[in-house]
């Protein structure tokens, strides 16, 4: 590249000179709004925490469609100015610059871009090898094209912005994804000196939120190791950027959200804009519309007026089948000689494709869903419930001769125009035993401050009852676990049905008496407990009532992830390969490992299973201790105290923790400080100490839980290839890493948390049924 004395000042003006100099080479990308997505972004959330009420900000939002740029990203605008940049040194024509060509190591699509860009040779270092980079510099004498850190590039991504600000005059906010911080440094410069406010935004899965973190520590991050599916944000900022958007304060702050908001953020992008955009450029959009500490400072700030907010759709880099696997749509059961292959259910589907080429879609694993062609009349509604202790999901496949509908139930009761996967598995009960209300839908069983009502009880963790009553919350009086467990799942099968007739109309009216339901139990559930969950979904209606001929089958959390991730290609098909399953959920954690034979198709289990009363549900126990001693130290009753503190800790503080050195303060309402209690101005604090006293027993003994199945994996004479979490708490970045320290360093690159690893469960217990089904044992 130029070098750096050569360059200009990163200022707005210099940007404005870098746009004049690349515009004959570039798109001007249009900027697109949508009246549905304004009314969702302006709309709260569904209440979560019962102690504060959700944002309700004014946004109007404002798109930049760099994914219409020339290569389909904004990369293209950096690349070409870094390489007029060049054209214009003199040094570079008189060594022979123009023969010897360039080389870059972006991702591809930056690098393909400089052979538009320059006519003579150019290089390509794929998948960001910079040491393969190097040495082609070396061999033949290329200059090097940074991808991110360099003042040419910043000020050439900067354009982008220039663009938007004259499309979209009246903008208070601009949000900018972050990976290098190329962009987000270029947006900060673009908008300096104007009353325009600019924010980051970054995956926080695995880590990836790095500019984030060092927002919040003072110091730049230098090493991340994620997986994320905004896979085009998994960089580290460079020191150039870093200056920009820290040191000189040009970036008011950096939010992150979770990979199921992001890839909620990707759906409305195509299904509202549409536009095709990969899951990186939906970042901006998820801060936007999820993250409530940024739609907070939003109504705090602007108030009834708002903000008209940009956000950068910054690529669009993704094929049909990378679409496919994300969201696991349907591709329709496609003609393959005597078999019908489809892919299977994954999540919520995007789109309705009625039909398709012949032969089997580029990228849809060989040996997905086989139905054998006698069959192919049989219909078969199958319905999957993962019934957890502290929440739950459902899910469904329609299996007919010409087509699969399947998806996610996401519309549950009390969650208004908001989408969600899971819902609380928690029961309200009147003084008469009557349910007041349920998962989110309280109805009038709460106060206006989000508390019961006099006379009302709140039943959760009832699944406990089964296995372990006396680590369970009390059930009301009257009432046994069977009962409330009954009458919790009558709840999700009324709300399942009525979504199923909204969605498959006729259909589901035809099916409805012959439903196999697939009910997601712990592995290390005995007998006793398996019987318990049978009787208490036949008092639910699950099973035979009445004149319908409905069928329950039980799998254990382990298989079912298992089921999932080999049909939808996670896996590979190899013989004595063994893949550990860690299923982390709110009261159990199960162990299993598997190995996957192909033909014919069979999942084998490699070892007992094993688990413990080991999940999130003990951190609450631990943390509840803690309170009770700070309660006790000040004589007053624990009362609101109690419940303000336990839903922050179960709302924020355990999924937020990072050992880190952070303290957490609540706001308690108490007027009078009490040192003795940690309790000033009004809030309580907590210590990063006393938190990790919390995790530090449950981390621990996960851990031994893992090392002694892998001692047994390796005791059999097996290849141990992946040790796999999935489960709510197994999204947990804390115990994640934790548990990475605690294995043998050999195997730590092994230890994986995949896409969709909280609902891998569900997916997979549908995914069993359609197996069973297609094997005409159904």
């Amino acid at each position: 590249m130029a070098e750096l004395s050569t360059c200009l000042p990163l200022t707005r003006e210099s940007t404005l000179k870098a746009h004049e100099l690349i515009k004959p080479f570039i798109h001007r990308t249009p900027v697109l709004t949508s009246r549905a997505l304004n009314e969702i972004a302006s709309n709260p959330r569904a209440q979560e925490n019962g102690d504060r009420q959700p944002a309700k900000p004014v946004i109007r939002l404002w798109f930049k469609c760099e994914n219409l740029q020339r290569i389909g990203a904004f990369k293209a605008r950096g690349a070409f100015y870094a390489i007029e940049r060049l054209k214009q040194d003199p040094s570079f024509s008189e060594s022979g610059g123009m023969e010897k060509g360039v080389v870059g190591f972006s991702a591809g699509e930056k690098t393909s871009q400089l052979r538009g860009a320059m006519e003579p040779k150019s290089y390509f270092a794929q998948n960001s090898s910079e040491t393969t980079a190097a040495k082609i510099v070396a061999e033949k004498g290329a200059r090097l094209v940074l991808p991110f850190n360099h003042p040419d590039i910043i000020l050439g991504q900067a354009t982008a912005v220039l663009e938007l600000q004259e499309q979209a005059d009246n903008l208070d906010a601009i949000i900018a994804p972050c990976s290098g911080g190329g962009l987000l440094a270029g947006t900060a410069l673009s908008c300096d000196g104007t009353s325009v406010r600019v924010f980051g935004a970054e995956p926080e899965f695995e880590g990836a939120d790095d500019c984030r973190r060092g927002f919040l520590t003072g110091e730049r991050i230098t090493s991340v190791n994620t997986s994320t599916i905004a896979d085009g944000l998994m960089g580290v900022v460079g020191e150039i950027p870093w200056s920009i958007i820290y040191e000189r304060k040009l970036v008011d702050g950096m939010f992150a959200v979770s990979e199921e908001q992001i890839l909620e953020a990707t759906r409305l992008i195509l299904e509202r804009l549409k536009v095709v955009v990969e899951p990186a450029a939906a970042v901006p959009l998820a801060v936007a519309l999820y993250n409530e500490e940024f739609r907070r400072l939003v109504e705090e700030e602007a108030g009834e007026k708002g903000w008209d907010l940009g956000l950068i759709l910054s690529g669009g880099n993704v094929s049909a089948e990378g679409l496919a696997k994300l969201f696991g749509m349907s591709f329709p059961a496609i003609s393959y000689g005597n078999f019908i292959h489809s892919s299977t259910v994954t999540s919520k589907s995007i789109m309705d494709i009625k039909s398709a080429q012949n032969g089997v879609p580029s990228g849809l694993h060989p040996t997905l869903i086989e139905t054998d062609t006698k069959n192919k009349n049989r219909a078969r509604l199958i319905i999957g419930i993962d019934f957890g202790t502290t929440s739950s999901k459902a899910a469904f496949t329609l299996l007919s001769s010409d087509e699969v509908h399947e998806g996610i139930v996401t519309e549950w009761p009390g969650a208004g125009t908001h989408t969600k996967q899971d819902i609380p598995t928690t029961l309200y009960y009147d003084s008469y035993q009557n349910v007041a209300g349920w998962g989110l839908e309280p109805a009038d069983a709460l106060g206006p401050l989000g508390y019961p009502k006099p006379g009302v009880q709140k039943v959760d963790w009832f699944k406990l009852h089964l296995t372990a009553p006396e680590t369970a919350h009390p059930l009301p009086p009257g009432k046994s676990d069977i009962d409330v467990i009954a009458d919790y799942l009558l709840k999700m099968r009324v709300s399942v049905h009525a979504q199923l007739q909204k969605t498959l109309c006729d259909a589901f009216d035809r099916e409805q008496d012959s439903i196999h339901y697939y009910l997601v139990v712990p592995a290390i559930w005995n007998d006793a407990a398996k019987a318990a969950i049978r009787v208490a979904a036949t008092q639910a209606g699950l099973l035979h009532t009445g004149n319908n001929k409905n069928q329950l089958t039980l799998i254990t959390g382990p298989r079912a992830a298992a089921m999932f991730y080999v049909k939808t290609g996670f896996w590979e098909l190899e013989t004595r390969n063994t893949s550990l399953i860690v299923d982390c959920g709110g009261g159990f954690v199960d162990l299993t490992a598997y190995e996957v034979k192909e033909k014919p198709f069979k999942l084998t289990e490699c070892t007992p299973s094993s688990g413990d009363l080991c999940g999130s549900t003990d951190l609450n126990r631990n943390f509840t201790k803690i309170l009770r001693a700070k309660i006790k130290k000040i004589g007053l009753r624990p009362g609101r105290i109690f419940a303000k503190c336990t839903i922050d800790f179960e709302n924020r503080i355990k999924v937020e923790f990072r050992n880190n050195g952070q303290k957490w303060h609540i706001d308690v309402g108490v007027e009078a400080d009490f040192p003795e209690a940690d309790i000033k101005d009004g809030y309580m604090t907590f210590t990063n100490e006393e938190i990790l006293q919390c995790f530090t027993p449950v981390v621990n003994r996960i851990s031994e839980l893992v090392l002694n199945q892998i001692s047994s994996i390796q005791g059999g004479g097996r290849q141990l290839q992946r040790i796999l979490f999935i489960g709510g708490f197994g999204t947990s970045e804390y115990l994640f890493n934790e548990i990475k320290q605690h294995i043998p360093s050999h195997l730590q690159s092994q230890v994986t948390r995949l896409m969709n690893s909280s609902s891998a469960t569900v997916k997979g217990a549908v995914m069993a049924g359609i197996e069973g089904h297609q094997a005409g044992g159904l």
